[in-house]
């Protein structure tokens, strides 16, 4: 079993392309991967919504599956001249906004999703770096590949 130490995991923005979607699941080939500079961390979190079905006699409660979603968190070093970085920037800020995708690869694997920028922040303080995070929310189901 390999275990990844975070040394080779990369967020890209995905441009281009065709998309094909299945089950709500994004499949893409050909277009252009821009790599989001100077990240050190990010989080992928999927959760399945339950509904509750519990009816009177049951001794347990009872859940049927619901929606799922998905995000990704991710942070690092602020650095506007980084174009992808300024990118998410300008997209947050403006009236109008467009679906992204994007590409999460770590050792071997590759997550692709569509959807929006739903948060952009970055902040400073005296004898540390000047620190970046940005928030994705998934319009479709998250498509791991190796």
């Amino acid at each position: 079993m390999a275990v990844s130490t975070g040394f080779n995991a990369y967020l890209y923005t995905w441009a281009g392309g065709t998309c094909t979607t299945s089950n709500d699941k994004l499949s893409i080939t050909g277009g252009t991967c821009t790599l989001i500079g100077y990240l050190d961390s990010y989080s992928k979190n999927t959760s399945l919504e339950t509904i509750d079905t519990t009816s009177f006699g049951d001794r347990v409660r009872k859940v049927i599956p619901g929606f799922p979603a998905a995000n990704v968190s991710m942070s690092g070093t602020y650095n506007y001249a980084d174009t992808a970085q300024a990118a998410l920037w300008t997209d947050i800020e403006a009236i109008t906004h467009t679906e992204k995708i994007i590409n999460v690869k770590e050792s071997g694997s590759h997550t692709v999703m569509k959807g929006y920028f739903t948060a952009v922040n970055s902040g400073s303080s005296v004898g540390s770096k000047s620190s970046f995070a940005a928030e994705f929310t998934s319009n479709t189901i998250p498509n791991t590949t190796a």
